[in-house]
């Protein structure tokens, strides 16, 4: 039996499909970062009870890119203790527009109950994980004392 091959215009536009396709993605499935959609956003991140870090990205920007690394760094540091996600904001422009997105990477601190917080910091994991432990901390509630009073 012969089976005929496509023509070689086919095969290259296939593979070039497959290949941005592969670039899209800043995140795998195997990384610590939690990868938002337009359609997950709100129960991920406005949803939630902890804070969210959100990064705003383009596949197709080099400081985005260039951010990869430390972005999963602070996610493996900061893992029960506060959530990091990022959203490909090409592909889910609606988000982006929500939050007023003119720039890439932005990232943007969402604490439950408060409106997001743009972070300004240097762009490395020891900046933005103290950064995002101080929103946590500002997130904590005071214990009243006769709770504390019953621990006693």
């Amino acid at each position: 039996m012969y089976i005929k091959s496509p023509p070689t215009w086919l095969t290259l536009l296939c593979l070039s499909f497959g290949f941005l396709n592969l670039t899209n993605a800043l995140y795998g499935s195997s990384s610590p970062v939690v990868q938002l959609t337009a359609s997950n956003f709100k129960s991920k991140v406005l949803n939630s009870n902890g804070v969210v870090l959100v990064e705003f990205f383009a596949p197709w920007c080099g400081h985005c890119k260039a951010l990869t690394p430390t972005w999963e760094k602070v996610a493996s540091v900061l893992k029960g203790v506060a959530t990091v996600a990022a959203i490909d904001a090409d592909a889910h422009q609606s988000a982006a527009q929500d939050y007023g997105i003119q720039g890439f990477p932005t990232i943007k601190v969402f604490v439950p109950g408060k409106p997001p917080v743009d972070y300004q910091g240097a762009r490395d994991a020891k900046s933005i994980a103290n950064f995002a432990y101080k929103q946590t901390c500002s997130h904590v509630e005071d214990v009243p004392a006769t709770v504390l009073i019953s621990f006693g």
